[in-house]
């Protein structure tokens, strides 16, 4: 690939990459504090250590902050 057509794809991906985090930046804000939106979420016993931990870990915030 030659040095011109390689700057015209990097180029284009620079700009397509600004788009996309522009168009992100437009997403809605949530209106509701974390104790009226968060949901407990419950594991089956196929998922993972890993996954488990980390609903636990989320489940333990919803708890202390919110009592539950």
């Amino acid at each position: 690939m030659t040095g011109q057509r390689l700057k015209k794809r990097l180029a284009s991906a620079t700009v397509c990459g600004a788009m996309l985090a522009m168009l992100s930046a437009c997403a809605p804000a949530s209106r509701g504090d974390f104790c009226e939106i968060y949901k407990p979420v419950y594991t089956v016993p196929s998922d993972t250590a890993e996954t488990k931990a980390m609903t636990d870990d989320n489940n333990a915030v919803w708890l202390e902050l919110c009592g539950g």
